[in-house]
């Protein structure tokens, strides 16, 4: 009765296999939650992601309003839930969808809400997702 050994080896040794293989670097999960203090009131950043302060800037004119934004973050979660959680989010901040569009590895996704424009690119790097967000002026701002 050698068959049943090898049989419980064969389970222990496939159990091992399926939970190692969610051990990666990178959070492959659905459903991702808004940082609780995101840098900017009506753009939301997902949990876990971090902002490049060498990286980013933002200006605000009190007189007009005017905002000037490029903030870049990095994170662990792949690249569509990132899109996925944009594409959802930001409509609940008053931003209206435009346009999506994808280039090799990024994806952009650009937004409107009154006198501004936001596009948020999303890309995956070696060990991080990256997302750059830029607002500034209707019809001056670019992706990536």
């Amino acid at each position: 009765m050698r068959i049943i050994p090898t049989l419980r080896l064969a389970l222990v040794v496939g159990a091992t296999v399926v939970a190692l293989a969610g051990c990666g670097n990178k959070n492959t999960g659905q459903n991702l939650i808004t940082a609780p203090n995101s840098p900017i009131a009506d753009v939301p950043i997902p949990a876990g992601f971090d902002i490049d302060l060498g990286r980013s800037n933002s200006t605000v004119v009190p007189a007009t309003q005017f905002r000037s934004v490029y903030h870049e973050y990095k994170g662990k979660d792949d690249l569509l839930p990132v899109v996925r959680f944009y594409r959802d989010q930001m409509p609940q901040k008053g931003w209206n969808a435009v346009d999506q569009q994808q280039v090799k590895d990024s994806v952009t996704l650009r937004f409107t809400k009154g006198k501004e424009d936001c596009s948020v690119t999303v890309w995956e790097g070696t060990l991080h997702t990256h997302i750059q967000v830029r607002i500034g002026p209707a019809g001056a701002v670019v992706g990536k």
